[in-house]
């Protein structure tokens, strides 16, 4: 019944590398002109806020489960909040931004 942390460590710089590697890509093309439109963006934005808010939790949560009964409080309020945050602003981008249609123009230089 515990957590392991080399796994969460694993998974949370394998999936920081990918968003990184995505606003990287996004950087050097010209959808930096209509981030606003991407529904990818929103998502990797505050996947990337949960998972750097929760892995020093899960990093120190062996070491103060019995030692410290506040610790214990703040994570799980921590982590409450940040499953509330996290889903609801999933389900605002989803219903503000999933029907709209992609608009590009087709050739960039006329659009600027």
């Amino acid at each position: 019944k515990s957590h392991s942390v080399v796994t969460y460590l694993t998974g949370t710089f394998l999936l920081l590398g990918v968003i990184f590697y995505y606003y990287f890509e996004i950087l050097l093309s010209s959808k930096i002109l209509f981030i606003k439109r991407e529904i990818s963006f929103y998502i990797s934005f505050i996947t990337l806020i949960y998972f750097l808010t929760t892995t020093p939790i899960f990093i120190y949560y062996k070491y103060f489960t019995t030692k410290s009964p506040e610790f214990v409080e703040l994570s799980s309020i921590v982590l409450i909040a940040m499953n509330i945050f996290m889903y609801s602003f999933y389900s605002i981008v989803f219903l503000r931004l999933a029907n709209k249609k992609k608009i590009y123009p087709k050739n960039l230089k006329n659009a600027l």
